[in-house]
């Protein structure tokens, strides 16, 4: 078609050039943004792993924990150091992969004291159930926290740690707000 161009030389081209850049992108964020967070995650005392996975438009970064960690200082941290460092929307994440399936029940027990505690905003009776479940269950070491966001669990048994931290949404929650149904003002729930 046009004199002196040749489609193949320009379709080659533009094919590097897309490499180049996309791949460019890619170093870039692993070099620049992701391995730099990373050094700074693992400075945390207490926080053994972190990986980021990419899921759609947000990052999602799982942290791995052992006994030592301060939970709640170390996920405040994180939260800090993602902001600063890495791009666009990111959830953080405390994985419990070497976690017993008795770890995952025992949280279970807890669980409804937590959630107890959260919506009625009773966090010494929901601190002394989740003690008293842990005492009954033998728990070595116990370390329950609150701030306005979130709920910080921690809990040592024969050597095994589980940590979760629990999003404190009591926004949701109908007869917080005075959201009623109309079967004579009692909650939807």
């Amino acid at each position: 078609m046009f004199k002196g161009i040749r489609p193949t030389i320009v379709a080659f081209v533009l094919v590097v050039g897309l490499i180049a850049f996309f791949g460019g992108q890619l170093v870039i964020k692993h070099f620049y943004l992701e391995k730099p967070f990373k050094e700074e995650v693992l400075s945390i005392e207490g926080v053994s792993n972190v990986r980021i996975e990419n899921v759609g438009d947000m990052q999602k970064v799982y942290l791995t924990v052992d006994s030592a960690v301060e939970l709640k200082e170390a996920y405040i941290k994180v939260n800090e150091f993602a902001q600063e460092m890495l791009q666009g929307q990111f959830v953080v994440e405390i994985e419990n992969s070497a976690s017993s399936e008795k770890m995952k029940k025992l949280y279970d027990e807890m669980h409804f004291a937590i959630y107890e505690g959260i919506a009625r905003g009773q966090f010494t009776q929901m601190a002394a159930q989740v003690k008293e479940i842990a005492a009954e269950d033998q728990v070595e070491n116990l370390d329950i926290k609150v701030d306005n966001s979130n709920v910080y669990l921690t809990m040592v048994k024969d050597g095994e740690i589980y940590s979760k931290v629990i999003a404190r949404k009591t926004e949701q929650l109908a007869y917080l707000t005075g959201e009623r149904d109309n079967r004579g003002g009692e909650s939807q729930w």
